[in-house]
């Protein structure tokens, strides 16, 4: 192998090695301030809202057999159960 060669490649090898003794593991007691979200803890569960009446909410629909046309019409037919949110 050349000279010129083997330098080449020992500079290949030191500028991908170089860089992973730098990348740490952020600590449970002191995470990274600059990853993600930052959540707070809730101490115990929020009640729930309830919806506003002129807001347009969306139906849920659960039956044995459902048919219609999107935006238009629904036929619902057997053991059939719709709700919206809050109810």
């Amino acid at each position: 192998m050349l000279p010129h060669r083997r330098a080449l490649i020992a500079l290949t090898v030191l500028a991908l090695t170089a860089g992973s003794g730098q990348a740490q593991e952020p600590s449970p007691d002191r995470p990274d301030s600059s990853l993600g979200l930052k959540l707070r803890l809730q101490q115990s569960l929020l009640p729930p809202t309830a919806p506003d009446p002129t807001e347009d909410l969306p139906v849920f629909v659960e039956a044995d057999r459902i048919q219609g046309t999107q935006d238009s019409d629904l036929q619902a037919e057997g053991e059939a159960v719709l709700r919206r949110r809050g109810q």
